[in-house]
């Protein structure tokens, strides 16, 4: 089955890459909210095309580090979606820094440096949220590689 033409994870991580550098060329906050959309959901294509058994085996080598920013990929898509997220769990919050003049403090970004894109988690931690995309690519692709995906 196919649904417009995405029917595999590497279809979808390749969506994901789209939404990505449309964000780039362009960044502003609906083109990073379809950025999260479509990385979150490249784990869903992986379960429905490898089955969730295979699927586990190879969530099941990730690391700490590389689970929890899968886990903030798919709270940022949730939230988007959904506007919060459900099941008890607190929703992360999201802002964004300027660094246009009467925009960010003076020292958190330069003037004329653009915007910045920061989410806080439930524990109260910010996190740069292009820091987190680039994070969150980089892991998808060595996933691909490493499983000969």
């Amino acid at each position: 089955m196919s649904f417009f033409g995405i029917n595999s994870p590497r279809a979808m991580l390749e969506k994901a890459e789209w939404n990505y550098a449309q964000f780039k060329a362009d960044p502003i906050d609906y083109r990073l909210a379809d950025f999260f959309i479509s990385a979150c959901h490249v784990e869903d294509y992986f379960e429905i095309t490898l089955g969730k058994s295979k699927w586990s085996v190879i969530k099941s080598a990730l690391n700490k580090d590389e689970l929890r920013d899968f886990r903030l990929c798919k709270d940022l898509c949730n939230v988007a979606k959904h506007y919060e997220l459900n099941r008890g769990r607190v929703s992360p919050s999201t802002f964004t820094l300027t660094g246009e003049i009467c925009g960010a403090e003076i020292g958190v970004l330069d003037v004329g440096a653009g915007d910045k894109w920061v989410m806080t988690t439930a524990q109260n931690q910010e996190i740069d949220v292009i820091w987190l995309a680039d994070r969150v690519m980089q892991k998808w692709r060595e996933l691909f590689a490493k499983n000969g995906l």
